[in-house]
């Protein structure tokens, strides 16, 4: 190559997606936690590598029968929203085996509450992560 040859850059266009389901949490719950059969951890990565962009969600496998479920969280009977939050975030963040929690805390958003058949499941967005799939052994 030439010194006076001049090399053209051409950045990839990002690629845009919308969620629309985001539009169907809440920032709210009901106020008794007991009363839910079970409190959930929804945890996603947006992969925006390929043609088109996918989900990948955080599932763990059950004790009992080996299933893959979402994974939960104990139900606390006086937790309130910003407390249930934060201490989603705690689990989460030891699921993930994160090294620096600071970090964690500031690059995974809440995106809101779902409720289904007496559930509960709480959407966290780890994308900014950049978590490597080899690194989750649990």
């Amino acid at each position: 190559m030439e010194e006076n040859e001049c090399i053209e850059y051409n950045p990839v266009p990002p690629k845009y997606y919308n969620y629309k389901a985001k539009n169907l949490l809440k920032l709210d719950f009901r106020d008794e936690l007991v009363s839910y059969n079970s409190v959930n951890i929804f945890a996603y990565t947006v992969n925006n590598n390929g043609l088109y962009p996918f989900k990948q969600i955080l599932l763990s496998q059950s004790e009992i029968n080996r299933t893959l479920m979402f994974p939960r969280i104990p139900i606390f009977k006086n937790l309130q929203e910003n407390q249930l939050i934060d201490y989603s975030k705690v689990c989460l963040f030891g699921l993930l085996m994160f090294e620096n929690y600071e970090l964690f805390n500031e690059l995974v958003s809440f995106d809101g509450f779902y409720e289904n058949n007496n559930n509960l499941y709480l959407f966290f967005d780890t994308t900014k992560l950049n978590i490597n799939l080899f690194d989750i052994y649990k």
